[in-house]
């Protein structure tokens, strides 16, 4: 049997570093007649993302002569008839320089770059086949209190209810992370984004149950995105996206980034995902989603909320992760 500690095995793919997180419930909603989800079936988890993340980075890497991308580069882009992935991958970027009006471009360099779609896209199909299903298939456990549960998960009979295999999930790559809980579990990720400026210490944390993280700066790798004209008049030097898909919060993170503080603002609040900006000067710019719950640092955010209060912290089970930027 699992303990009740978190599972946790990091992986290098793809050049970048991946951590794979597992919660197993804890030992009052088990009991010997549920099946509990072993140390080996985890490895095999590990292993399935390791084999999936290594097929993709073989398609998109940019680094790799034989991959689908550099063949594009070159002038072949047969793959756009003959593989699915890429063909999805084209489309997504493409979308992405639409609806950012250009502030993110996979041929922004004039050599085809989707790296900053197909990375969140690995993530979140990765999430999706390997670690979601482990919250969402369930297993009868009886319920070891007298105490009233109004849940949903509980079956006819009062003493038992249904479960999946582990309480929560989430997959990190290069400080990105897609994230979710079983539905019968109140249990929260304590998501700490890190200073750029102050690495070891956090400029805000997230109370997140479902959902994705990314941020995008220049800290780490230099000015790597190509900003646009208005950025240099509202420069930002690092931004955090939150949404549902990683995908998406990865591509509206370098976006972000790339246009500057009012198109950024902008993009937030007609799109509707919570926000975190960082000016050169320290301050924050903070646009929070209704459901989203966070702390800021003390005296460095501007908040511009979608019109209603946040809503308080909760008290719930958290594991504390810190995230940095790509």
């Amino acid at each position: 049997m699992m303990t009740t500690s978190l599972f946790i095995r990091a992986i290098g793919v793809m050049n970048i570093p991946f951590t794979i997180m597992i919660k197993p419930w804890d030992a009052g909603f088990t009991n010997n007649h549920a099946k509990n989800l072993s140390s080996t079936d985890c490895e095999t988890v590990v292993s399935n993302i390791r084999d999936f993340l290594g097929e993709v980075d073989m398609k998109f890497s940019t680094f790799k002569s034989e991959s689908l991308v550099s063949r594009a580069r070159l002038g072949n882009w047969a793959p756009l008839l003959e593989d699915s992935e890429f063909m999805e991958i084209y489309a997504r970027s493409a979308l992405a320089k639409r609806i950012t009006h250009g502030s993110f471009d996979a041929f922004t360099t004039g050599l085809y770059d989707p790296t900053g779609v197909a990375k969140g896209w690995a993530i979140e199909q990765a999430f999706q086949r390997f670690l979601k299903p482990l919250i969402t298939n369930t297993t009868t456990a009886q319920n070891p209190h007298n105490h009233e549960d109004t849940s949903e998960v509980y079956s006819k009979n009062p003493s038992e209810r249904t479960r999946s295999l582990v309480e929560a999930v989430a997959l990190n790559g290069g400080g990105d992370m897609q994230f979710g809980i079983s539905q019968a579990s109140q249990f929260e990720w304590n998501i700490g984004i890190e200073n750029p400026a102050e690495p070891n210490t956090i400029l805000a944390q997230y109370h997140l149950q479902n959902g994705a993280v990314a941020t995008s700066g220049f800290s780490k790798r230099g000015h790597h995105i190509v900003t646009t004209e208005a950025f240099n008049k509202e420069a930002l030097t690092q931004v955090t996206v939150v949404t549902g898909s990683i995908t998406d919060a990865d591509m509206w993170a370098t976006a972000c980034l790339a246009a500057g503080e009012s198109a950024a603002v902008g993009m937030a609040q007609s799109n509707g995902f919570g926000m975190l900006a960082l000016r050169p000067d320290s301050r924050l710019i903070e646009i929070q989603q209704i459901h989203q719950t966070w702390d800021i640092t003390p005296g460095t955010a501007q908040s511009l909320p979608p019109g209603n209060p946040s809503p308080c912290k909760s008290s719930h089970a958290r594991t504390s992760v810190t995230t940095t930027q790509e």
